[in-house]
């Protein structure tokens, strides 16, 4: 019976146990080489070891980038819808009795938040400079409005990012797997060869990570 290795621990810490055995007991080690383990065995488990952990930590870097940039996407709308929503009613109140300028900047209603709402802001800023409105009467200065503009095209270069960043966490999990996997097929043939070296003595195989039933 082995231990398990289903999960990235268990097949890390298997390698690294297995490290110790071959790299601390010399009669293990001659043993494993009399029944067909590499002279460069413990070489190559080691790299991938470090493979595997340096994947995983790179997989970690690249969610908690992701999960950063997911932060500043939501501030960032949260921030701009709640100017829109204050810059609209206003629009409304200015422009109350010009019904094609509210329908012009689509203010008509609110649509609901998320992208829509910041396409609906997007809209309304545009629309806002291209036909030369103002909302100074009601204490909006037009560098108010621009900074708004600006505003929504930071958050579009954040959804970007977000998006990019969203590829390179997928490419980092999938380089991740393969790495781990690459490690556990090194441990799997590690004890493979153990339970040849050790027929006689299967004691031994726990210094591999394979638990052995005792016999009555």
């Amino acid at each position: 019976m082995s231990m398990l290795l289903d999960t990235d621990e268990r097949i890390l810490d298997a390698a690294q146990q297995t490290l110790h055995t071959l790299e601390q007991d010399k009669e293990v080690l001659k043993q494993m080489k009399a029944h067909g383990f590499p002279a460069d065995g413990i070489k190559v488990g080691k790299t991938a070891s470090q493979k595997a952990t340096d994947a995983r930590h790179q997989k970690d870097a690249c969610y908690d980038a992701q999960w950063e940039l997911g932060q500043q996407v939501n501030a960032q709308q949260t921030a701009v819808w709640a100017l829109f929503r204050e810059h609209a009613k206003l629009a409304r109140t200015a422009y109350r009795n010009e019904p094609g300028v509210i329908h012009t900047l689509r203010i008509e209603r609110f649509v609901r938040g998320g992208w829509p709402g910041v396409r609906q802001a997007a809209h309304f800023y545009h629309k806002m400079q291209e036909r030369n409105l103002s909302l100074q009467t009601l204490g909006v200065s037009d560098q108010e409005i621009q900074q708004a503009t600006t505003d929504i095209t930071d958050l579009m270069v954040l959804r970007q990012m977000r998006t990019r960043q969203k590829a390179k966490s997928e490419s980092c999990t999938q380089a991740k797997n393969k790495a781990v996997h690459e490690l556990r097929v090194w441990v799997m043939e590690v004890r493979s060869t153990a339970r040849l070296a050790f027929k006689k003595n299967p004691q031994m195989l726990e210094a591999f990570g394979v638990v052995v039933r005792a016999t009555v």
